[in-house]
């Protein structure tokens, strides 16, 4: 016997309509030996190729069928087969569809019967789509204490999955979120395994759609790498600053702080001085057209700049 199995013949009793004497009859040897042989009918029923919901429901065809009896709408007798043989929908069309009276007897397709919900209420909320910023904090957290116990070839394993999460969220604006946590998190302390931390932030940077998001990374990048004090790391990536600018679209003042931040980077390598020189004239161009407030603004980088033409 099944689970619940049981309870539903007790319930299966108490609903069940007949004459008073017949009822102490069915119940003379207590309700649990009653329900029992319901199961024994139901077990009957099921071996004769019903499905075990539609044993449960066969008094409802017996009703259905001694009510087109009473009234003389049977055109011949129904015996046991006929009426557990059919399945729900072809009885329901063989002999209820044509009586409308007995759609109130038979009850599962009438159009004004209420069905019950399958589910209790609120459980819709279980099957809410995952939340994925809500996880990556959550993982960033668990992270953060394995940070200094765990090798660098686990620690890159387990923020490899985290940083991984940005290409589930379907939202642009979520991903975003998402990389800005794990960007915070791996910049928290630089001078920790710097060169790891990197690589990190360059994984996630090649993960992220979003080119604002690639533009935030890389800056945190560019400032984990000075702080680090790990700058030939991401030098060879100022080769490629052009077409990176032109991907993230980003405004005058972006560019300028990315063009003076290389030029400082290179400036501490005398072999670079003149890639150095080279983007502190990008960044100096930056400042055509704009206001005298602007300008004094670059008024030492402009100084250094005219230094460096006199000794050329």
């Amino acid at each position: 016997m099944e689970v619940g199995e049981l309870s539903r013949c007790l319930e299966l009793l108490k609903g069940l309509k007949c004459r008073v004497p017949i009822e102490e009859k069915i119940l003379e040897k207590g309700h649990f030996r009653a329900g029992f042989e319901v199961k024994r009918r139901v077990d009957c029923l099921c071996k004769h190729g019903m499905i075990l919901r539609e044993a449960f429901k066969i008094v409802l065809r017996h009703n259905v069928l001694e009510y087109l009896r009473s009234k003389g709408g049977l055109g011949c007798e129904v015996g046991l087969r006929g009426m557990i043989k059919p399945s729900r929908l072809r009885f329901y069309n063989l002999y209820v569809k044509p009586y409308p009276e007995c759609e109130e007897i038979f009850g599962r397709f009438s159009k004004d019967k209420e069905l019950r919900p399958r589910h209790p209420v609120g459980l819709w909320k279980l099957f809410k789509p995952p939340k994925w910023l809500e996880l990556t904090s959550l993982l960033l957290t668990s992270a953060d204490l394995v940070f200094s116990k765990v090798s660098d070839k686990d620690l890159e394993c387990i923020f490899t999955i985290i940083c991984n999460l940005v290409t589930k969220s379907e939202s642009l604006d979520e991903a975003l979120e998402m990389a800005k946590l794990i960007s915070a998190k791996v910049t928290q302390q630089p001078n920790d395994k710097p060169v790891l931390r990197l690589k990190i932030l360059f994984n996630l940077y090649n993960l992220l759609v979003n080119p604002y998001g690639k533009f935030y990374v890389y800056r945190k990048a560019l400032s984990l790498a000075v702080n680090g004090k790990v700058s030939e790391h991401i030098v060879p990536s100022f080769k490629k600053i052009d077409s990176f600018l032109r991907e993230w679209n980003v405004r005058t003042l972006d560019q300028r702080e990315r063009f003076l931040t290389i030029s400082n980077i290179l400036k501490e390598n005398r072999s670079s001085a003149k890639d150095s020189f080279y983007f502190l004239t990008k960044y100096l161009a930056t400042f055509s057209g704009e206001d005298v407030h602007a300008i004094g603004e670059a008024k030492e980088e402009a100084v250094s700049y005219c230094r460096v033409c006199k000794g050329t």
